[in-house]
């Protein structure tokens, strides 16, 4: 229970991707509770439903009210169906940068961007561009944290797919991003040193119930 407050605490800061790679994997908060299955009452929208390489994709995050504001967010690009590595590179606006920052998933430079300081927020906007050599239909995954009890995931996903299109109309970058790494897709669960010490501590203590 410590290592999940720990996780709860560090991700109003930041999504804590460094210390606990499984979020980059699979996008949730490790909070202690489940992720809400209804509709987000959050926005999320591409300017482009298809890209090319070192296309540039606009990303946008509204609410639907005030009341609606969010603590947290994290976002990245991968394969549908797939949940490792996560391709391009995103960039925070200046008028954003107290707020959102690039992370680095998967040993991929700025591959995922998340909040900053979770304070309220009402809305984000951010670009990413494609990587090189790179063909794949691309979905943009996002998770969405109103507070320590309530996230959604996948918010928004039927709308937020790239298809790969060489005449795609969209601006583009002067460099290709570096290509995404796929040696730490084991596809196994990446577990944390700290997690994995609370959840032995938890079982021996399980074992020495049994025993009295």
């Amino acid at each position: 229970m410590l290592g999940l407050a720990a996780i709860a605490t560090g991700y109003k800061e930041a999504p804590p991707v460094s210390g606990h790679p499984e979020i980059c994997d699979n996008m949730t908060p490790q909070h202690g509770v489940d992720a809400q299955t209804d509709n987000a009452p959050y926005m999320v929208a591409a300017n482009s439903a298809c890209y090319k390489e070192k296309g540039i994709v606009t990303v946008s995050i509204t609410n639907e009210s005030l009341i609606w504001y969010y603590e947290g967010f994290l976002m990245a690009v991968k394969e549908d169906g797939k949940t490792c590595p996560s391709y391009g590179k995103f960039k925070v606006p200046s008028m954003y940068a107290s707020s959102a920052q690039t992370l680095n998933c998967f040993g991929n430079s700025a591959s995922a961007v998340g909040h900053k300081d979770g304070i309220h927020f009402y809305e984000h906007s951010l670009t990413w561009t494609a990587p090189c050599d790179v063909t794949d239909d691309l979905v943009i995954s996002v998770t969405m944290v109103k507070n320590e009890e309530l996230f959604w995931l996948d918010v928004d996903k039927s709308d937020l797919k790239l298809e790969y299109d060489a005449d795609c109309n969209i601006p583009v970058d002067t460099t290709c991003p570096a290509a995404p790494k796929t040696d730490e897709c084991s596809g196994a669960v990446i577990m944390h040193p700290h997690a994995m010490a609370v959840i032995i501590m938890a079982l021996g203590a399980l074992s020495w119930a049994k025993l009295l």
